[in-house]
């Protein structure tokens, strides 16, 4: 296009022109609307519990989406146990991020991200997930998607003991976490000797009591709790 004033008065033109060049395409691009939700299985646990989120990712057309990428990044302190695809996919892990390919998914159909962790820092463990795809999506807002527990911090167990007289037998009472198994154990020798188990108990109301009844007669006896799994 080529301009020239020639008004009197003033004038002036546009040197050597100047071009518009359109490209078309075929077909247009396509759109998809992906849409992510996020839940956790559970919205309070304690430190060391286990725990499930699960992303659920549907596809609300009008196209097909391809090369679908969920990203997923797990609360500060997670320790990664599983990840479970719905469909064919792979997935990497890189620190406390997890990249899922679904690859496809077609306009109405849905898949699933589900992954387990456990949880070892006390707080609000907070996960997010976000979801993309090489078509383009007009509707970008319900992309992302997080879900959130409460992580309680474990009492810690106290084991607190008396010799019955006049058997001799050994009555001791743990403290710990209501409702949770404990394993007592004991050993003869705590730089070498073997930890055997003596009794399970759940401590009901954050408390039970056990008689060791093979203490007498031993020279010694050590004893300690742990968490059952």
């Amino acid at each position: 296009l080529y301009v020239v004033d020639d008004v009197t008065g003033d004038g002036g033109l546009i040197n050597l022109g100047w071009s518009l060049t359109l490209t078309t395409v075929s077909p247009v691009n396509p759109t998809a609307d992906l849409f992510i939700t996020a839940a956790s299985s559970t919205n309070q646990v304690f430190v060391g519990g286990y725990v499930t989120y699960t992303l659920l990712i549907t596809n609300n057309g009008p196209t097909t989406a391809t090369g679908v990428v969920v990203t997923n990044v797990l609360p500060a302190g997670a320790a990664l146990g599983s990840v479970t695809l719905s469909q064919a996919g792979t997935y990497t892990t890189n620190a406390n991020t997890i990249v899922a390919s679904l690859n496809s998914l077609a306009a109405g159909s849905g898949a699933m991200v589900t992954i387990g962790v456990n949880l070892t820092g006390a707080g609000l463990a907070l996960d997010g997930a976000s979801v993309t795809a090489i078509e383009t999506d007009l509707n970008p807002a319900n992309n992302t998607a997080s879900a959130s527990i409460t992580v309680l911090p474990v009492i810690q167990a106290r084991l607190a003991g008396v010799i019955r007289k006049p058997n001799g037998q050994f009555q001791f009472t743990l403290t710990g976490q209501p409702d949770f198994n404990y394993i007592i154990q004991a050993t003869t020798n705590l730089t070498s000797g073997a930890w055997k188990p003596v009794s399970t108990n759940m401590a009901v109301s954050g408390t039970f009591q056990f008689t060791d009844t093979n203490a007498p007669g031993l020279p010694q006896r050590f004893y300690r709790a742990v968490v059952a799994p």
